[in-house]
């Protein structure tokens, strides 16, 4: 006989086809579904919790609000989605396919996008994100969409195609988008801590933010401080929290002269035990200077999640 509340979220997330951090939101903020606890806090549902997060998944893909549908019994969600049209159905302007059609992809997400930032278009920008966010994993999310939009953005800006003001339309709505994404993840729990940053003169944001997504997949407790400080204010809030791992992007500009002294510096003020990992644009131009027993430099998504699962391993007890 098997067990009512026998499923991990790993599971949950494979059979319902949303991405673990979308269903920790979606049970915080509108009780979708209501797992029960164990002793080390972890979650475990149930197989009408799976089916009721898929028909979510569903009806959310064809237009419903969360917030709205949230609080319906199977039987009600069930009778909305079998109603659903196979065809194309418009939301607000915005293609959005259902369930039985699919979605062509990240690229698909990309290229609407795009089109969004042409058009001055923040609202829908923002429901694309977040459509995006229901149908892509986490990595998938940020390696295939965030951080190719990013970078098409700023080759656009670049080749006069987008003006400024494209450019900074796009970063708001990415900013507010990955805040969005942290500010529902209550996953802490016993995990090792992680500070996030960019050391002073360094302005640029998304990359941090994006940072700290990836290593929340990962099952690191980030702590998030922003933008542009100085490595004082990092390795106190490092020294605070214990972390085990610091995790600074660079990204603008790429020939500061001081930046790797600094980083060293930092290296310097923390404990034995943690490792400083450098991401983003600019940091290849500081890989030479930087490679050491207590600092990696990265140059992609992949390798950054690659290290963080490598790093955690290592001081499992």
């Amino acid at each position: 006989m098997q067990k009512e509340h026998a499923y991990t979220i790993r599971v949950v997330a494979e059979q319902s086809g949303l991405s673990q951090h979308i269903i920790r939101m979606w049970e915080r903020r509108y009780t979708a579904v209501n797992p029960k606890r164990t002793e080390t806090n972890r979650r475990l549902y149930s197989a009408q919790d799976i089916e009721k997060l898929r028909l979510l998944r569903v009806a959310t893909a064809a237009g419903h609000n969360i917030s709205r549908i949230a609080h319906l019994s199977i039987v009600e969600l069930r009778d909305i989605t079998s109603r659903l049209s196979t065809d194309k159905t418009p939301i607000g302007g915005v293609e959005v396919l259902s369930q039985r059609t699919n979605w062509a992809g990240a690229e698909e997400f990309l290229h609407k996008s795009l089109q969004c930032v042409e058009r001055f278009n923040d609202r829908e920008l923002r429901k694309i994100l977040l459509q995006a966010s229901v149908h892509l994993s986490l990595p998938d999310l940020m390696d295939k969409l965030i951080a190719p939009f990013m970078m098409k953005v700023g080759e656009n800006w670049q080749n006069g195609s987008f003006r400024i003001a494209h450019e900074h339309l796009a970063t708001a709505v990415v900013k507010w988008f990955l805040a969005h994404l942290r500010s529902a993840d209550d996953s802490a729990g016993f995990s090792p801590a992680a500070i996030v940053a960019t050391p002073a003169g360094q302005l640029h944001e998304i990359g941090a933010l994006m940072a700290s997504m990836t290593a929340m997949s990962e099952g690191w407790n980030t702590v998030y401080l922003g933008t542009d400080l100085p490595v004082q204010e990092i390795a106190l809030a490092a020294l605070e929290k214990k972390a085990r791992a610091i995790l600074l992007s660079l990204i603008y500009p790429v020939d500061d002269p001081f930046m790797a002294d600094e980083i060293q510096k930092l290296s310097g003020l923390l404990h034995d035990k943690t490792t400083i990992i450098v991401g983003g644009q600019a940091a290849k131009a500081y890989k030479n200077k930087l490679s050491s027993s207590r600092t990696i430099v990265l140059e992609s998504l992949s390798e950054f999640r690659e290290q963080l699962r490598e790093l955690r391993q290592q001081i499992q007890p």
